[in-house]
């Protein structure tokens, strides 16, 4: 009859659309609770559902031809290679370089940081003509896809440290960092104090206009074909430090207004002293973005940017929209709730700079972190290697 509706297939139907709707709710649930670590963010840490788990350990002295010297490690990945720039400390050229003396040698990884290849010289102090002729050291490492070109920023140093600390560009074409990069003719194409000058110039800046020392560059990505790119930098007479970003199409123009820009320094001690006390501002950091936020981790202080006993050092980590990313002393700059995300592991006075150069590594939707963490009264360094999974409770576990 036509119309007509069987109680007993009724109560069936309500019995599996019933089961139905419980396995979906479980699957959402499981869903948000226990996502596969290569699905978890940052976005997942700052809510309290993940953390970064210790597994591994990075040692440059047992590695090919490995000294102490080599340190300061800052990462590029490629098609799964991960690639580590380290800056090696060379001999005492003697007057003309009265202070530090170093080059960049790149390795690569096939395996997530657990062995590493031999190292390679991408950039020595003299590959420019002017610039570099002393020290070529931290910076950041980037592939242009479109062009097969990669680019190395890097903090340089001239002959009897004319000019302060600058910045240099080298590139390579190929599909490898793996050799040596080329000079770019213009450098240094950042020539110490230049962008600052021009950022502590803007209304409303909160950075003295006697900045310098535009270092620790880091190439964090490519937006409109411009090269966004962030870098420290640091008021003598003050002792305050700042953390900066531009943008250049080129290594050669420059902007540090406009749209996507801060108009203004980055990050500063207004950001800090939320969580340190006498904090003086930023020095090195690393940018990392996801889908709404951009994250920084930058090193703080309570002294000064320079290596000084009995002085707090740790990172800090914060985000802000990265549709809208706002400058130093802005309510849209966020942090994070906990205390400071890295510690150094000493609490010896006379060790300085104890917690240093840490940095994210991205291999396709797996985040790592690295860290160096330095051993009481030694010149020998812990450089972990950890990764992002899910979980709560503490932000860092350490083996």
């Amino acid at each position: 009859m036509i119309g007509h509706v069987n109680p007993v297939s009724h109560h069936r139907w309500k019995r599996v659309i019933w089961l139905l709707v419980t396995v979906l709710l479980a699957v959402a649930t499981w869903t948000a609770l226990y996502k596969p670590a290569s699905a978890v963010t940052l976005d997942d840490l700052w809510r309290g559902r993940a953390h970064f788990e210790q597994v591994g350990e990075i040692d440059w002295v047992s590695a090919p031809h490995g000294s102490i010297a080599e340190s300061s490690s800052w990462f590029a990945v490629n098609s799964g290679i991960w690639y580590a720039f380290n800056r090696v400390a060379m001999p005492d050229p003697g007057a003309n370089c009265p202070s530090t003396h170093m080059q960049i040698v790149v390795r690569e990884s096939r395996d997530q940081g657990r062995s590493w290849s031999e190292a390679k010289v991408a950039a020595a102090p003299g590959d420019s003509i002017h610039g570099d002729a002393c020290a070529v050291l931290d910076g950041g490492g980037y592939f242009d896809a479109t062009t097969g070109i990669w680019h190395l920023l890097a903090q340089c140093s001239d002959k009897g440290n004319q000019g302060g600390w600058a910045m240099c560009h080298y590139t390579r074409k190929a599909v490898t960092p793996m050799g040596r990069f080329t000079p770019d003719p213009g450098n240094p194409v950042v020539k110490g104090g230049d962008l600052w000058a021009r950022i502590c110039d803007r209304a409303g800046s909160t950075c003295p206009p006697t900045t310098v020392d535009e270092g620790t560059p880091e190439i964090i990505g490519q937006s409109n074909g411009q090269f966004l790119v962030t870098f420290h930098g640091f008021d003598y007479a003050s002792k305050k430090a700042f953390r900066g970003l531009a943008s250049t199409p080129d290594f050669k123009r420059w902007q540090i207004a406009g749209a996507g820009l801060p108009d203004g320094p980055l990050l500063g001690a207004s950001e800090c002293a939320h969580k340190l006390p006498n904090c003086v501002g930023m020095g090195a950091a690393s940018t990392l973005f996801t889908e709404k936020y951009m994250y920084v981790l930058a090193e703080s202080m309570d002294k000064s940017l320079e290596c000084l006993p009995d002085q707090q050092w740790q990172f800090y980590l914060y985000r802000a929209p990265r549709t809208a990313i706002p400058k130093s002393g802005s309510k849209d700059w966020q942090f994070y709730s906990r205390s400071a995300l890295l510690k150094p592991s000493s609490n010896d006075p006379t060790t300085t700079c104890k917690v240093t150069y840490a940095h994210w590594i991205k291999d396709g939707s797996s985040t790592y972190l690295v860290y160096e963490d330095r051993i009481t009264r030694s010149v020998y360094l812990n450089r972990r290697l950890l990764k992002l999974v899910p979980g709560s409770g503490a932000a860092i576990r350490l083996k």
